[in-house]
C-alpha cells in the first residue's frame, strides 16, 4: 500500500494550514531528524499534483514546497533543524517510492 500525498490541494482543502503540518512527515520521516519527537515512521508515500486544472501546480513545485517547508523549520535558537543534504535525500526517497509505485512489476 502506498499513500499518495498532494501537498497543495491537501493544504488548501485540508484541516492543516501549513506545509510543515502536512501528514506526509508523519507517514514517512526517514532521514529527518528532530521531527518533534515523532517516532520514525516508514510508510510508503508518494507525492503527486492532484488536479492540475484546479490547483495550477506541477510535480516539481510540489517537491519544492516540501523542500522549503523542511528547510525553513528552525529550533528554539533559530537554527535550521534539517540540513540541505538530509532534505534532498528525503525528497529523493519520496521520488523513488513514487517511481516504484508507478512502474513496479
Amino acid at each position: 500500500i502506498i499513500i499518495e500525498c498532494n501537498p497543495s490541494s491537501n493544504v488548501l482543502i485540508g484541516t492543516f494550514k501549513s506545509y510543515m503540518s502536512h501528514p506526509i512527515f508523519r507517514f514517512n520521516n526517514r532521514k529527518l531528524v528532530n521531527m518533534n519527537s515523532l517516532k520514525p515512521n516508514q510508510m510508503h508515500v508518494c507525492v503527486n499534483t492532484d488536479d492540475l486544472g484546479v490547483f495550477d501546480t506541477s510535480l516539481e513545485f510540489e517537491y519544492a514546497l516540501l523542500k522549503q517547508a523542511l528547510l525553513s523549520q528552525e529550533d528554539d535558537n533559530s537554527n535550521s533543524i534539517h540540513g540541505a543534504r538530509d532534505v534532498m535525500e528525503y525528497l529523493d526517497d519520496l521520488r523513488n517510492m513514487g517511481i516504484e509505485a508507478t512502474f513496479s512489476s
